[in-house]
């Protein structure tokens, strides 16, 4: 794993400005340079001092959602929390950026068991682009505008500005009710195998231990495909919908302990 790699060394808070993934002072700090920052409310020009880095390769432990407000200016995001080969770190995605769209439109896409590589730079209109790679390829996103997989497009309005509020709301639950969940069962996983002895909850199908899950995840999703409990959905939605992916082969690559969780979840759906 390549950890953090300095462009030019943590406790670290991580945003991703200036064209590059970076921590930020608002005073000097050695290996810290300075840089000219505008405040779009006021107009005035500040100086800060920013350590940027080349890429960051991590594993993501946890995304948390926040909301905040400061000087009566909410802020809301994603918080993703990073293990950057021994040095946690949080790397900030204010929800109203590219860099966050562009993360929650390939997130679906991400295997939380390896490691993910950001990094990001200045494109050549000025704006921050956000590169995010496993395995040295890239991740490439779920929601495209050439295949948007119910993802809701733009809506341009009488003065001529697009409005992305739909498309925002769709992803954020895609990110609640799909991502979150798929990594926080993983990471249930680790945090059993650390702790000390103490048996969890075995999920369970008709209240019986489940043995082999993908037999009984096949079995559930055959009887709720097209059923008002999945609001009609396709067998292949649900499979999209609790793993994030409908081919079976990479759904039996899975965690035996996360297979087993959706399972249980999936046969609860099913009424008595």
């Amino acid at each position: 794993m390549k950890g953090l790699q300095e462009k030019g060394e943590g406790g670290i808070f991580l945003h991703i400005k200036h064209g590059t993934i970076c921590e930020e002072s608002k005073t000097p700090k050695e290996k810290f340079v300075p840089v000219e920052v505008t405040n779009p409310r006021s107009g005035q020009t500040s100086t800060k001092y920013i350590k940027p880095y080349k890429l960051v390769e991590a594993m993501i432990k946890r995304i948390e959602w926040y909301e905040r407000e400061y000087d009566g200016t909410p802020f809301m995001g994603w918080k993703i929390v990073l293990n950057a080969d021994g040095t946690v770190c949080t790397l900030d995605l204010p929800l109203q950026s590219q860099t966050a769209t562009r993360f929650m439109k390939l997130a679906e896409n991400l295997d939380f068991t390896k490691p993910v590589e950001f990094s990001a730079w200045k494109t050549a209109d000025d704006k921050t682009a956000l590169s995010v790679k496993q395995d040295g390829q890239n991740v490439s996103q779920k929601y495209t505008k050439d295949n948007p997989n119910g993802c809701p497009p733009p809506v341009q309005g009488f003065g001529k500005k697009w409005n992305y509020d739909a498309q925002t709301q769709f992803l954020h639950e895609r990110m609640t009710q799909v991502v979150i969940p798929k990594l926080n069962a993983l990471r249930g996983l680790e945090v059993e195998e650390s702790a000390e002895p103490k048996e969890p909850a075995e999920p369970t199908s008709g209240g019986a231990p489940i043995k082999d899950p993908m037999e009984a995840i096949k079995r559930t999703v055959k009887a709720l495909a097209g059923t008002k409990v999945v609001d009609n959905a396709s067998e292949g939605q649900i499979l999209m919908d609790y793993f994030g992916t409908s081919n079976w082969d990479e759904i039996a690559a899975l965690p035996e302990a996360l297979l087993k969780a959706q399972a249980g979840k999936l046969d609860n759906l099913i009424p008595f």
